[in-house]
């Protein structure tokens, strides 16, 4: 009898390290799938942030820039790709502040992940800016540290440093930007109407 007690008792013991083992595992996956979460909703900050753009994307800009006859202190950079929920909602709500002449499609640049000029979703980029930049192999993505679209870059003009950045259509977080460099050096002509 002590020997089946024993045995019991044995078997027991083990029975609860498996199911406190178990128990260890399902926290520490909690604790990863709760990580990767986050790194999917708010995936890290850019290295270059308060720095200057990459170079191709820079030398893209200051190019766009010495075009323009409206001098800009702000800018806004998205970066957006086709068969995107949410880059096709957010340039819905920007078609719409457009409208309003909130913002001029002067103070945006769209770089577009898509296979051609053809493309749906770069057609839609260009009722909402003047320069809509083609990144057919999403070089210029991964050189601006892009994770997930749409992203959003504010750019200062005069030394082309990325200021703020922020994951996700946002287009308060866009308005916003802009209206605080308006603030600072006056209305832009370029916003009263195009």
């Amino acid at each position: 009898m002590s020997i089946i007690l024993g045995f019991l008792g044995v078997a027991l013991l083990f029975e609860l390290m498996i199911i406190l083992g178990t128990m260890r595992e399902v926290v520490i996956l909690r604790g990863d799938v709760r990580a990767l979460g986050q790194l999917i909703t708010k995936p890290p900050s850019p290295s270059f942030l308060n720095g200057p753009l990459p170079g191709v994307l820079g030398s893209e800009l200051r190019n766009f820039f010495s075009h323009q006859s409206i001098p800009q202190h702000m800018h806004v950079v998205l970066f957006l790709k086709s068969e995107c929920a949410g880059c096709e909602e957010l340039l819905f709500r920007l078609r719409e502040t457009l409208i309003r002449h909130e913002i001029s499609p002067d103070d945006i640049s769209c770089v577009v992940l898509a296979a051609s000029t053809s493309d749906p979703s770069y057609q839609a980029e260009r009722a909402v800016s003047r320069h809509v930049i083609l990144d057919y192999d999403g070089a210029i993505l991964r050189a601006c540290e892009v994770r997930g679209t749409p992203t959003q870059f504010a750019v200062r003009v005069r030394d082309l440093h990325v200021v703020d950045y922020t994951f996700g259509g946002d287009v308060a977080w866009i308005r916003q930007r802009l209206s605080k460099a308006r603030a600072l050096t006056g209305p832009s002509p370029a916003a009263v109407g195009f």
